[in-house]
């Protein structure tokens, strides 16, 4: 199951359950699509191995079809294999922010455990359903710090594990009996934000908190009624310094629907809404990339989108703006250094069968694409992992 389509199922079935009860500089991207550079995609140099060899570039990941890890270099001249993941069914997949800050360990779900492996060492551990969530993650964050992960069963639990002794507990939460939480991120190193849905189908509300760790002290941060952002929540996801939280909604059903997208600030709770993204992009994103050090760019893929507008797009914030990159690619993250994003191939799709492809787009400092290179045509499963170092 691929990520993408795993985290808007997450979403999509909270719903169904309520209802069944730059530093912001400007990001002024020519309108134009670069040709993939004709490159000839390497075989891996190595065979799967524990751990991978010491390197200190940041390199993609992506799982190959006999289970191993492989790092490509974002130029795409280099590809190795590291280790086999344990405990490998169809039903593995990585969950948000998987791969650590430091680049160095990888989390994934699989057969009812939620796995981390650091792929640096080789070692390894998991957490089982005989201690909720963590039998059920469908959403897990890493904090800014890497010293902790945050995960969520999108039920009643939130689970923090410590990572220097894998120890872990659950938030003391106050939720009613009939109420879900959706883990959206970290706040900051203390803080982490979700959403609940409040009241009827008829006059209910998002409500987006701030919870504190350890003691599971609740604050709604800002609530969107359900009335004017109608039909169904596209995953909120929060810029890497904890800042903002953006949301877009998509159809649901036979319902009324009124497409929206906005910024919630996550100190003051003011709300910013986008009418020229709306008009631009039409909503309804479906991957969200937030570029590291620019809180006003966001590269987004609204491939659900039924308009000919759809595929990737650039946002600026700033100016409510949107600039069209490429059709048929998803952006899924941007390089540590905000320099390359990396998209991927139909991963939107569940009936899509793999192999699929994934590339690097990489911009100038004015925001202009400057190369677009294919570096794996073999990515199984995710299929994009994340960002890997094994040195600092």
């Amino acid at each position: 199951m691929n990520r993408t389509f795993v985290k808007k199922m997450t979403i999509l079935l909270l719903t169904l359950l309520v209802l069944s009860a730059c530093n912001g500089t400007t990001n002024n991207i020519a309108q134009q699509t670069v040709i993939p550079t004709n490159t000839s995609i390497l075989s891996p140099t190595a065979a799967p191995q524990p751990v991978f060899p010491a390197f200190s570039d940041w390199r993609a990941a992506y799982m190959a079809s006999n289970q191993s890890v492989h790092a490509v270099t974002l130029d795409g001249k280099s590809d190795i294999s590291g280790p086999i993941l344990k405990q490998y069914t169809n039903q593995v997949y990585p969950v948000n922010d998987e791969i650590s800050p430091d680049g160095h360990t990888f989390a994934y779900t699989s057969l009812g455990n939620f796995n981390i492996i650091n792929l640096q060492t080789g070692i390894d551990a998991n957490f089982t359903d005989q201690n909720p969530p963590f039998g059920d993650v469908y959403t897990a964050f890493w904090s800014q710090n890497g010293q902790y992960m945050a995960v969520g069963d999108n039920g009643p639990d939130v689970g923090i594990i410590t990572m220097t002794n894998y120890t872990d507990f659950t938030l003391p939460l106050h939720l009613a009996s009939d109420q879900q939480i959706v883990l959206i991120g970290w706040i900051d190193a203390s803080h982490v934000a979700a959403f609940i849905y409040v009241g009827s189908e008829t006059n209910g509300q998002y409500d987006f908190e701030s919870i504190s760790v350890p003691d599971g002290r609740q604050k709604v941060i800002a609530s969107l009624s359900h009335t004017i952002w109608n039909g169904n929540l596209s995953y909120p996801t929060i810029s890497p310094d904890g800042s903002q939280i953006l949301v877009s909604n998509e159809p649901f059903r036979n319902y009324p629907f009124t497409p929206h997208v906005a910024v919630i600030n996550t100190e003051t709770g003011q709300v910013r809404n986008f009418p020229n993204i709306v008009r631009q992009t039409g909503g309804d994103f479906t991957t969200v990339a937030w570029r590291p050090g620019y809180p006003n760019s966001v590269a987004i893929s609204n491939e659900f989108n039924s308009s000919n507008n759809s595929g990737a797009w650039m946002l600026n914030l700033a100016t409510d703006s949107a600039a069209f990159l490429v059709k048929d690619w998803s952006p899924t993250a941007w390089s540590p250094d905000s320099k390359t994003l990396i998209l991927s191939e139909a991963i939107l799709d569940e009936w899509i069968s793999p192999p699929f492809s994934i590339e690097a787009m990489t911009f100038d400092s004015h925001m202009r694409i400057t190369s677009q290179i294919i570096l794996s045509k073999s990515a199984y499963g995710f299929p994009f992992i994340g960002f890997i170092k094994t040195s600092s």
